[in-house]
């Protein structure tokens, strides 16, 4: 982001081209010194006094070891080398620049907008260099009126070379200005061939038009680029795979991380109470997220901490969409309740295991006090009671419980206990109402649901156990025993209903806070879900991870069948001909497979026929798709009409009740998904967009 100056001419050019910088931009550089300096009168107008010395070289060797520090993140250590730079040579505008940036990256951007404005203002009003540096500086204060007018002014600017062309290409995309981004990077050429940054850039832009084939080709180029050129790789990689950037904004980011987020500010903002003071810091936290979605969670509790608009925009971002994984979502809801900015125990829809769930998000606070406690005297008592059930003296314990409950009659942990009891002598049916009763007595006591949920499950009765869950009141302080005993139930319906990704989860918040799984032992179901845990840790859940792979797939915005279908497994594929009703084709290998079912699906007949089969609700996906051109947003698209997995209540088919409507319209070859851009997309294959069109106005009419 700054000047480059070579101290060594036998030095690889900084431009890209793989030449020493003496036989490729020495010359060039050279002239545009002399270019710049002005006459001795000028300066002295400039400056307001008279000049006597203006040491070019010193302030080139000074500007050139302050700008390597700056490249190697010693951005302190720069900063005197940069001002001796300007000392030397008052009326250089590369050494304020590379100021600037050094004291940006150093987290002083108060210190930064004042120099580059100086420049502007002074020195060389409309440098290319300084009005791009004065975007980013302005952003990362959100101060996005001023931004946007050197921006404006930005693009009425002529690069003088190739690194302004891409300091200019850095600002134009910080405002998703793709077209302009690609323009800017095409318009300045060497003699050679595009250098190697303006290729990133323009890679970069053509990705987010999605115009691939196009993009490969810069995006080779741009691997020479010291400073771009892992990022080109990493998007060629994805482009060899067809996978698309699995970015929170939907775009194919051109920044990395240390650029929108230097290291020295976020220091800075981690120690500062005062975080608020640089709102621009959200953009870097959303490309650590983009880069390291696993790793992320500490990055939303910063989000949180920060509590600006942009933050909280953020966070509702990843919490109500499908960016990541359910863990991410999850943590982002709990930020949004713990800040206020979401109403404990407020419903609300989230993307958990592939569909669109209801959830309550509630504030608990873990304490050591132990629930609802006995009254001191009988705590004896009862600890004798508890010796004897492990003991296995069930006629002592028995004694002992009974005596308790006429003592104590309006405390649930006596009732607990005795359920214990009765539910090791076989007795399950008076253990259920001993459980009840302490739920009557205290709702928010939570070992009592918990073990009546477990001891439902274990009877097969697991609707009668999720709606012992459901009434809970979940108390403001629970004690961890009591709340890993509820997370335990959880994590057991969970793996009842097949959801095996919501009952890890579970376990990973029981594992925090029990992490010896002390308080996991002691009863069978406890025993199989700690052997299950390192199972499906193992494993997973293959389904999400595939249907989260085929979303990232790129599509063209216009793509055909034979695309469209190249995602499917053979088995899908065969499935598929068999809805539609396609015969002799079992033997086919899962290319002919292909051709096969994307031939049949053309036919006005067949598109007929498969409409007639479909659910009202799938006749509204597909209906919905139309209206839109043939493509819609995923998240937009399954938040309104529900995904795999979901359902739509009564219009649901009886005979395909798995099925969601999106999923039953994929089921036919009719939609598909995958990332168009940058963006996640469901679409109707370009050759069935205008007679599905043209079929479903015949329906409704």
């Amino acid at each position: 982001m700054g000047y480059y100056a070579a101290e060594d001419v036998y030095a690889p050019c900084p431009c890209g081209s793989g030449k020493k910088y003496k036989f490729c931009c020495l010359v060039k550089d050279r002239e545009e010194r002399k270019r710049l300096r002005p006459s001795r009168r000028s300066v002295a107008d400039l400056l307001d006094k008279e000049i006597v010395v203006a040491d070019l070289d010193e302030s080139e060797r000074e500007n050139t070891l302050g700008v390597r520090l700056t490249e190697e993140g010693r951005g302190r250590e720069a900063i005197p080398h940069l001002e001796r730079s300007i000392e030397a040579a008052p009326f250089m505008p590369p050494p304020y620049n590379n100021l600037a940036l050094a004291c940006f990256l150093e987290g002083d951007v108060a210190r930064a907008i004042e120099l580059s404005e100086k420049v502007d203002r002074e020195i060389d009003p409309g440098n290319v260099f300084t009005l791009a540096s004065l975007v980013h500086y302005y952003l990362m204060l959100d101060r996005r009126a001023d931004a946007k007018r050197a921006l404006e002014r930005l693009e009425t600017s002529a690069p003088r070379d190739e690194n302004a062309s891409a300091k200019k290409c850095e600002a134009l995309a910080r405002f998703g200005a793709h077209e302009k981004v690609l323009e800017t990077a095409l318009a300045e050429t060497c003699a050679r061939e595009l250098r190697a940054d303006l290729g990133f850039f323009a890679g970069t832009a053509l990705l987010n038009l999605a115009r691939y084939d196009e993009a490969a080709v810069h995006l080779e180029r741009a691997t020479r680029s010291p400073r771009r050129g892992d990022r080109a790789r990493r998007y060629l990689e994805r482009l060899r795979k067809r996978q698309g950037p699995g970015a929170l904004d939907g775009d194919w980011p051109y920044l990395e991380t240390t650029e929108l987020c230097p290291r020295g500010l976020l220091d800075r903002f981690k120690a500062s109470k005062d975080a608020r003071a640089f709102p621009g810091i959200v953009d870097g936290l959303v490309a650590f997220l983009n880069d390291q979605p696993d790793e992320a969670e500490p990055i939303v509790e910063l989000l949180a901490a920060l509590d600006t608009p942009r933050s909280v925009e953020v966070l509702r971002k990843v919490a109500f969409g499908t960016f990541g994984a359910d863990a991410l979502r999850r943590a982002a809801l709990f930020e949004l309740t713990r800040r206020g900015k979401l109403a404990p125990d407020e419903e609300v829809r989230v993307w958990q295991e592939g569909g669109w769930r209801p959830m309550k998000p509630f504030l608990m606070e873990v304490t050591g006090k132990a629930p609802s406690p006995l009254p001191p005297e009988l705590d004896p008592q009862l600890r004798e009671m508890l010796a004897a059930m492990r003991s296995r003296d069930w006629s002592r314990a028995e004694k002992l419980g009974t005596d308790l409950l006429s003592k104590a009659p309006g405390f649930p942990k006596v009732y607990q206990n005795l359920a214990a009891l009765r539910i090791e002598q076989g007795r399950t049916e008076e253990a259920e109402r001993l459980l009840l009763r302490a739920m009557e007595i205290d709702p928010s006591y939570l070992f009592a649901p918990a073990s009546l949920a477990m001891l439902r499950v274990q009877e097969g009765r697991i609707e009668d156990a999720r709606d012992v869950l459901k009434r809970v009141v979940m108390p403001a302080k629970v004690h961890p025993d009591a709340q890993v005993a509820f997370l335990r139930a959880q994590a057991l319906i969970a793996l009842e209903d097949g959801h095996t990704e919501a009952a890890m989860s579970v376990l990973g918040v029981m594992r925090t806070i029990d992490p010896e799984a002390e308080l996991l032992s002691g009863t069978p179901a406890a025993e199989v879900l700690l052997e299950l845990s390192e199972l499906l840790s193992r494993l997973g859940q293959a389904r999400p991870a595939r249907e989260r792979r085929l979303r990232a797939r790129l599509l063209r915005r216009d793509a055909g069948l034979a695309e469209c279908l190249e995602g499917c497994l053979r088995l899908e594929l065969l499935a598929m001909a068999r809805r539609l009703s396609l015969r002799g084709v079992s033997t086919l290998t899962k290319g002919a497979l292909r051709i096969a079912v994307a031939g049949h699906l053309e036919g006005r007949t067949t598109l007929a026929a498969v409409l007639g089969l479909l659910s009202p609700a799938a006749r509204g996906v597909l209906q919905a798709l139309v209206g839109a051109g043939g493509i819609q947003p995923f998240a937009e698209i399954t938040r309104r009409h529900g995904a795999g997995g979901e359902g739509e209540g009564e219009e649901a088919r009886a005979d395909a009740p798995e099925r969601g409507p999106l999923e039953e319209v994929e089921s036919f070859g009719l939609a598909a998904e995958g990332t168009v851009g940058g963006l996640e997309c469901v679409l109707i294959p370009r050759e069935l967009r205008g007679p599905l069109a043209e079929e479903l106005a015949r329906l409704t009419a």
